[in-house]
């Protein structure tokens, strides 16, 4: 994590996957940007920056709703400062059921390590 508190610091973060064939079959594809600044008070903004096509647009306020809520989780946990996520990239399958939040979490978990900060709990103990 660098010291630095004026400039942004950034994470990028990607959740692609294709599990299962047929019926079954689920994936997700978000690609994710995560800037942080130190030294300023919690915040969390979230913007779509990737095509506006790329996914229904009830599905793009789904997957910006939940990355809100995600740093918003990670703040209370980790109180670094202020937050802001860029979804760049998105995808949609037709053969398949679609799980956009499950590919945010991913991104941004990978994001998240990208940038050097504190990871975040990837469950949450039975007493929390």
């Amino acid at each position: 994590m660098s010291t630095d508190t004026q400039t942004p610091n950034t994470g990028r973060g990607s959740g692609r996957f294709r599990l299962g064939v047929g019926a079954d079959a689920t994936g997700g594809d978000v690609d994710i940007e995560l800037r942080y600044f130190l030294a300023s008070a919690p915040a969390v903004s979230v913007e779509w920056a990737a095509s506006s096509e790329a996914v229904p647009a009830v599905v793009r306020q789904q997957i910006v709703s939940y990355i809100e809520r995600y740093l918003h989780g990670y703040l209370s946990q980790h109180p670094i400062g202020s937050l802001h996520v860029a979804v760049v990239g998105a995808g949609w399958f037709t053969e398949r059921r679609n799980e956009p939040e499950r590919a945010a979490a991913i991104a941004l978990h990978s994001a998240i390590v990208d940038a050097k900060l504190p990871p975040p709990l990837l469950y949450a103990p039975p007493d929390a």
